[in-house]
């Protein structure tokens, strides 16, 4: 190799280098960053226990991504008691809505836990119920269900 095909592969190598330099300082200077990460929830679905005692309404929740159940709400109309229990560590609470207003929330409690909400209701009256797994401003719902008082 002589003296001027020398230079050449050095100087080739240098605007190789130079270019890969000049993209990459490009780049950061475009203040361009990744992008964040997507929060990634798991999913659920809720159903009613095969056979239920007259006066106890009850819909269960399954995580579906662990594939175990979540937990529970209970109506028990005798007492006019909500009660929301979470039995699965996965992160998620377990709240138990009742259309006069009143909740009973696991938020906050480490699983297993559960959380009731009481008071004095007239009798014989239909209201609606609804469960949701939440997690932070997660919230996944089942749909309302009628219980009586």
């Amino acid at each position: 190799m002589n003296g001027e095909t020398m230079w050449f592969t050095c100087k080739s190598k240098l605007v190789t280098l130079g270019g890969v330099a000049a993209l990459t300082a490009g780049l950061l200077m475009t203040g361009a960053s990744p992008a964040p990460a997507v929060a990634v929830n798991d999913d659920f679905s809720f159903s009613r226990p095969p056979l239920e005692i007259q006066g106890v309404y009850e819909t269960l929740v399954t995580n579906e991504t662990k594939n175990k159940t979540a937990g529970y709400a209970r109506w028990i109309s005798d007492g006019d008691k909500l009660i929301a229990h979470d039995g699965l560590a996965d992160g998620y609470a377990i709240v138990a809505h009742l259309s006069d207003g009143r909740t009973a929330s696991t938020q906050g409690i480490e699983s297993p836990a559960t959380g009731t909400a009481t008071g004095d209701l007239p009798e014989n009256h239909t209201y609606k119920m609804w469960v949701c797994a939440v997690k932070g401003s997660f919230s996944r719902c089942s749909p309302e269900r009628d219980v009586k008082s």
